[in-house]
This record gives C-alpha cells, structure tokens and sequence, in this order.
C-alpha cells in the first residue's frame, strides 16, 4: 500500500497545470498518477503518488486546494458522477 493524495482540480484547461507547477517549484516528484472527471468543465479528481507526501499535503492545503480523505476518495463512483 502507498499513501496518496487526492486532490480536487479545476476541469478546465491549465487545471492540472497549476496543480503541478504548484508541486514542481517546491520540488515535490510526483511518482505515478491517475485522474478521472466528477463533473465536466466542473471539477476533477487527481490522485497523486508523490515522494514527500506531508510537504505536498501541506502545500495543497495552504494553496487552497481541497484534497479528498481515504473514505470520501473510495465513496466516489467516477463514472456513475459524470454530469457530460
């Protein structure tokens, strides 16, 4: 098992970009990755696997991003939530 983070973006273009940029200038790897849609041009989901997951948590938070708990992130059906 891996600690990740799962982090509610923007589903617009340059959502994800600012969650990375964000990560790469306090030199936070991101390791592996999966994403999926809750609500189209809405909002979406980005799991992350990164190599200093407290700093990144802290990071995310202080930034205003909100990040999913274990049970919320398991609670999510992405493709029973997709609103195309």
């Amino acid at each position: 098992l891996r600690e990740v983070l799962a982090v509610v973006i923007e589903d617009r273009p340059g959502g994800l970009d600012r969650l990375t940029q964000l990560l790469a200038k306090a030199d936070v790897n991101i390791n592996n990755a999966y994403g999926f849609v809750l609500e189209s041009r809405k909002r979406a989901v980005f799991v992350l696997d990164v190599n200093q997951a407290e700093k990144a948590r802290n990071l995310l938070i202080e930034k205003g991003f909100p990040l999913l708990d274990t049970e919320a992130l398991a609670q999510v059906e992405p493709f029973h939530y997709m609103k195309y």
